[in-house]
Formats: C-alpha cells, structure tokens, sequence
C-alpha cells in the first residue's frame, strides 16, 4: 500500500483584503501551528485580538507572536511585515489587513471572522510546501515564488502578478457555494485578474482570467488607481532583488520622436552582501568569571541575541557586545534577518569550567572577639604601656590541606603605635602597646596564603587599658 505523505499546507483566506491564515496537514487531517511573527516597518500598523477599530498600535519596530485569531491592519501610510514559519515574508500595506488563525476553511462561514477592509500584499516565499491564497474572487496556488495580490472590495476583483516563479490561479464562478473555475498558470513577468461569477468582464480593453504579460500592466493600474500600489511594491522587490519592470501608466508614457535616443536599459541594482560576525571573548571560562559576546552585523534588516538566561532582544548594528557569567557551558544564538527576509542563526559556546583552585578557609581561635587584657607594664624606652598577648589560628585549603606556619601571617592595625607585622604561625605570642592610660584598640588580623597565592583572611578586635 503505498504511503500518505503527511506535510503542511499553509491558506491565506483574502475577504474583503484581510487575510485568514491557517495551515492543515496535508493527507492527515489534523491542524498544526502556524508561527508566524509579525513587525512594523512604516507607521501605523495595528495588531492584535478584536475588531479592526480597536487593535492596538505597535509601538516599536519588534517582532511579535501572533496568537490564533489575531487581525493585522495598517492605514495608508503604514506597511507591517507578517513572517511565516521562516520560510515565507508577506509585505502588507495600502490599506490591508490580515487575520492569523489556525482554523479550517469551514470557518469562514461560521460568522467568526469579520473582514472590512481592502489592501495589498506582497509575498516572498521560499516555504517547500504548497501555499494556498484565497479571496472572495480566485484562489492562487503558489510554490516557491515572489507574487503580489490586490483585492478591490467595491469591484470584488483579484489581482495577481508573479515577478519571479509562477503560479496558479482559478476563478470563483460561485461565491457563496464556493465553486471554482478552470485553472491556468501564470508564468513569471504576467499578471491576472478576476471577479466572481460564470463570466468576467474585461477592464481597460484587457479580457479577465487570461494571463498578460506586464507591459500590459500600466493599463490596469490606470484604470483602478493603483499607482501607490506600485510604487510600495517597487521597494520591496528592490530590497529581495527581484526584477521590477521599469513601466509607467499610458498617460505618462511620452510620445516617441526620432530625435530621442533610445532609454538605457536599467539593471536591478545588486543586493549587498551581508556581513555577520558572532562570538564570545573569551570561549571558556572558569565558573564566577564573566565573558563577552560580541557581533558584527551589516547589510541585514536586524538581529535578535538569545540564550541561557537572556530573553530574545534586539541586537543593534553594526557591531555590538555584552557581557554575561553563565553558570554552566551555555551556548548564545543570533538570529540574523536578511534583506531577502530569509533568517539565519550563528550561535557562539562558551564552556564554563568548574572552580578547582579555591582560596582557603582561615579561623582565629584566640583571643576571643573583643577581648579586653589589662596593661603588662611599661616601656620606658618607648615610653608606651603595653600587653603580652598570645594568638592561635589555622587555615586549611582544598587542594594544600592544612596550612604550614609561614604562610599564615598576623598583623595589627594600630601602626601609628608599632609596626603592622607582628608574627606568623599558627600559634604566636605578641605584645601590643598603647599611648594613653585609659586604654587603646587593635584590631588583630590573620591572613593566610595558598600554594597558588590565593589569599583569606580572619579578624579579631582587642582592647588593652589600665585603671587610670
């Protein structure tokens, strides 16, 4: 028995310009997540659950998830760009606006999606599966490709024009019972539009449900003013490197002359190439240090930095860094949109070794803390009182052991009476002084090195005095 293939198909269902997005296994008859992510590119793009007149306006230039049954819209001025499972860039603009949700055709009557609106988009698609786009009036089956689709409200009419790839288009000749027309490719550099019904009627002299090349398009785009249509359109495929054709609407097109020297062909302007550039100085580490990533990013419509506990953020251009201590290896991602709105990730490890060379552990035993001695006598020499004191400490460290004499040294802080150093040992007996009667402060301080010059230290206070 031979095998049912099971793959996604992703719809876009067009009603009166706002596109339903859902997607369907292929032969297996269960739904499956569409991801799709959405970004403002020009003011004023509105996005998010409800009505079209009480979206929420995006504030920023961020990505953001689009959760089922979300609607996108834009005003005249605005353009948002809808990505689809990193495989597909829709350009929405001039009026749109899209629904996302993961629902099947049967939805669309069910009266749970409203459309009001008119618009245009853009698709660039790279997606292996099939793609299916609907509006009120033809369906377009697109399989790897750069089209365009206008749906006028008022007039119910479908434009498509593929500028690189094909595909294939079917008139609705039934709108309520949804039955559909014979199918027809259209070739690269053509155009086709449709209205619902048995028949179409021509517009500006073209015959509806034919394929026509593109010099035929001003026609068109005369008649139903769609000149800031084109002109939007013309940027994005500037940004893809798609061949846009160079024409202008018949009224503008002047009149030919023998002493005009025939127009220079104009040659799409090459695409830069993207540079990008992602690491960690340094790549390894020892547990509690700190490391630096850094990026250098150019030629790319932006990035996104990720990974151990640094939530997804913009990575601005070109060139950038941050620090961070991971507390275990951990490897950090850049997700890199390219002009063609195609992504790449470049991921950056850093190992994080464990702390083997640790300092050691030093305790004071005697005297106790803020012990108080009484004066021993006097110097009369120094002509300073003073107190025969004995301490005792240890120190002890994970890779030395137990610490020999010479590496724990006692000192005090009172150096305007005696020097600091007073002896080292684990066991030392001292004398400390003072200069009034009624009695001074030391403070006594043990330190303690290891073999690899790690250093600890422990502190006592002392008080000496007399009856004055």
């Amino acid at each position: 028995m031979k095998a049912t293939r099971c793959g996604w198909r992703l719809y876009l269902f067009v009603a009166l310009g706002l596109l339903l997005v859902s997607m369907l296994l292929a032969g297996c008859g269960r739904p499956a997540t569409v991801n799709a992510q959405i970004r403002r590119n020009l003011s004023n793009v509105y996005a998010g659950e409800g009505s079209p007149d009480s979206l929420p306006l995006l504030s920023d230039d961020d990505w953001h998830e689009l959760r089922d049954m979300s609607l996108i819209t834009t005003d005249a001025d605005g353009e948002g760009w809808l990505q689809i499972n990193q495989c597909m860039l829709v350009y929405i603009f001039q009026n749109s606006g899209l629904v996302k949700a993961a629902c099947p055709k049967s939805d669309l009557a069910s009266g749970n999606v409203t459309c009001a609106l008119e618009g245009t988009s853009a698709y660039n698609n790279d997606c292996s599966d099939k793609i299916v786009i609907q509006t009120l009036s033809a369906e377009v089956v697109l399989e790897g490709t750069w089209i365009s689709i206008t749906y006028l409200p008022e007039q119910q009419v479908t434009i498509l024009s593929v500028f690189e790839g094909h595909a294939t288009a079917r008139p609705v000749r039934n709108a309520e019972l949804r039955t559909m027309g014979e199918a027809i490719e259209i070739p690269t550099r053509h155009f086709w539009f449709s209205e619902p019904g048995i028949t179409a009627d021509p517009i500006a002299g073209l015959a509806a449900r034919e394929p026509h090349p593109f010099d035929q398009l001003p026609l068109l785009i005369e008649k139903l003013h769609l000149e800031s249509w084109v002109e939007r359109l013309r940027v994005r495929a500037a940004d893809d490197n798609v061949p846009f054709p160079d024409f202008a609407t018949p009224a503008e097109t002047p009149s030919p002359t023998p002493t005009v020297p025939p127009t220079p062909t104009r040659t799409a302007t090459p695409t830069p190439r993207p540079v990008i550039r992602f690491w960690a100085d340094p790549t390894s580490i020892t547990a509690g240090e700190r490391t630096t990533l850094r990026w250098q990013i150019e030629n790319v419509r932006g990035a996104f930095l990720s990974g151990g506990n640094i939530k997804e953020r913009a990575a601005p251009g070109p060139s950038g860094s941050l620090g961070v201590s991971p507390a275990a290896t951990t490897t950090y991602t850049l997700r890199v949109i390219l002009l063609s709105g195609r992504q790449e990730t470049h991921t950056a490890r850093v190992t994080v070794k464990p702390r083997t060379n640790f300092p050691p552990k030093v305790t004071i035993t005697t005297p106790d803390k803020d012990a108080e001695y009484w004066y021993d006598g006097y110097d009369q020499q120094r002509q300073l009182w003073y107190t025969d004191v004995t301490l005792t400490g240890s120190a002890s460290d994970p890779e030395d052991g137990v610490l020999k004499d010479p590496s724990l040294v006692w000192t005090t802080n009172r150096t305007d009476i005696q020097k600091a150093l007073l002896g080292a040992g684990r066991k030392v007996t001292v004398r400390l002084y003072s200069n009034v009667c009624e009695g001074v402060r030391h403070t006594i301080t043990l330190t303690a090195a290891d073999s690899d010059g790690n250093r600890r230290t422990d502190s006592r206070g002392i008080f000496i005095r007399t009856i004055c």
